[in-house]
């Protein structure tokens, strides 16, 4: 099974992601081991969640999201 996520900084930016191990992965993120944006970042919510089958289904949701969360953003 494959999350994709969505995190939440201060600044109100997001950020779109893909694991098979959500726990390790916001850990990651936490310890500045994650994206540059983490180690940017280091205080963040987890704002969203959805789970897949397989790695393929929650990268196309990935693009999805990343692509309607980037075209709202410059829509206001």
């Amino acid at each position: 099974m494959f999350t994709l996520y969505i995190l939440r900084v201060i600044k109100n930016h997001l950020y779109v992601g893909v694991t098979n191990n959500l726990e390790r992965r916001i850990d990651r993120h936490k310890f500045g081991n994650g994206a540059e944006f983490s180690k940017r970042n280091k205080t963040f919510e987890l704002v969203h969640k959805e789970i897949y089958k397989t790695l393929s289904d929650a990268r196309k949701r990935e693009k999805r999201k990343f692509n309607k969360i980037r075209l709202s953003n410059f829509s206001t």
